[in-house]
Order: C-alpha cells, then sequence, then structure tokens
C-alpha cells in the first residue's frame, strides 16, 4: 500500500510540470504562450503594449505589484521571456509579428519582477528577438513606474499567470483503479476475519 501512494505522488508531481510551452497565436501573432516554466511553477504568459507599468501592475513601485514573481525569479524570467522569443523565432515568427511589436528588426518583451532600492526604479527581466535571433536583455534599473510602451514600435509587456494545470486523464484511471483495489482487498479481509461466515 505504501508503494501505491508513493507512486501516485510520483506521478501527481510529474504531471504537475507536464506542461509545454506552446505559443498563442492570434490573426498572425504571438500574443504569448502557456506552459512557461519559471523555478518549477507554470505560467501563462501574455503579451501587450497597451498601458504603463503603474497600469498593468498595481501601481508598479512594490515588490507586492508583480507578483506572483519575485526577485528571486528574475534570471529564471529572462529565461522564459527567451525561451517564448526563441519558439516564435523557430516557428517562423519575426519581430513586427510579436504582440506590441510594429518594428521589423526587433522586439523586446520585458516583465518587472521587484523594485529597485533605488528611488522609483524597478527590475526589468527582458529578451529581445531580433533578424540574428534571440537574447537576454537587462535594462530595468534606469526604468520608473511611469515607463509605457504605448508608443514604443520594438517593446512590449510580458504579463505572467499562474496556470492552473489539469491533470492527465491516465492519472484518474489510475487513482480509480487503486480505489478498486483497495475496496477488494478490505473486502477479503473481512470474509477472512474471525468469526466471518466462509462459504464452501
Amino acid at each position: 500500500m505504501k508503494k501505491s501512494i508513493f507512486v501516485i505522488i510520483a506521478i501527481l508531481a510529474i504531471s504537475e510540470h507536464a506542461a509545454a510551452l506552446t505559443l498563442t497565436v492570434e490573426s498572425g501573432k504571438v500574443t504569448g504562450a502557456t506552459g512557461v516554466n519559471i523555478n518549477g511553477t507554470i505560467y501563462n504568459l501574455s503579451l501587450t503594449a497597451n498601458g504603463g507599468c503603474a497600469d498593468l501592475y498595481f501601481g508598479c513601485n512594490n515588490d507586492s505589484d508583480f507578483a506572483p514573481l519575485t526577485e528571486s525569479d528574475f534570471a529564471a524570467t529572462q529565461n522564459a521571456l527567451a525561451s517564448v522569443l526563441q519558439s516564435a523565432f523557430d516557428s517562423g515568427f519575426v519581430a513586427n509579428e510579436i504582440a506590441g511589436c510594429s518594428d521589423m528588426t526587433n522586439c523586446y518583451i520585458f516583465t518587472p519582477t521587484h523594485a529597485v532600492e533605488i528611488s522609483s526604479r524597478i527590475a526589468l527581466a527582458g529578451a529581445l528577438l531580433d533578424v540574428t535571433g534571440v537574447t537576454l536583455q537587462l535594462l530595468g534599473y534606469g526604468f520608473g513606474e511611469n515607463v509605457n510602451f504605448s508608443n514604443f514600435a520594438n517593446t512590449t509587456w510580458g504579463i505572467f499567470e499562474v496556470a492552473a494545470v489539469p491533470l492527465p486523464a491516465a492519472v484518474w484511471l489510475f487513482v480509480s483503479a487503486l480505489g478498486g483495489l483497495f475496496g477488494v482487498r478490505k473486502l477479503k479481509a473481512r470474509q477472512l476475519a474471525p468469526g466471518s461466515a466462509v462459504s464452501p
């Protein structure tokens, strides 16, 4: 029984990380991605240049404004943004086919993760897609809470939300089968208990 419980826990743990990165494409533009892994948590990403940091991130001046991401997620967020852009690049998308970017040569995606100690500054994890490929960018320490990319032809926000990862159907089938086995075992134990009637 302990072995069976361990197998269930292992399957559940694996299923949490089973989501693969998939681009979200609308009207020929990459508007985000699902299954984005940042430090073991799976996120959905949406891209927009409509609005400023303060509008999109609850004021954009305290660490709590950027939840669920934190300072410890900075490097992983950069890598996640680069993975999304790399997937877009590998799929044949160019810079102006990324939501929020109209420039044909390059597109930056930035996501704030934390406020910096110096006043009115935020740290933006970033990645760049251009005609040669994808690179990481760190330009965040110079930005304040009022930064707005609405008028930028080559910059967009990346907004992350924790994804609800459904369990694969096989897990539910396995759990149901185990429930049936436990029921049969309990019935046999009851039949073999002292004083129980045993049919010939």
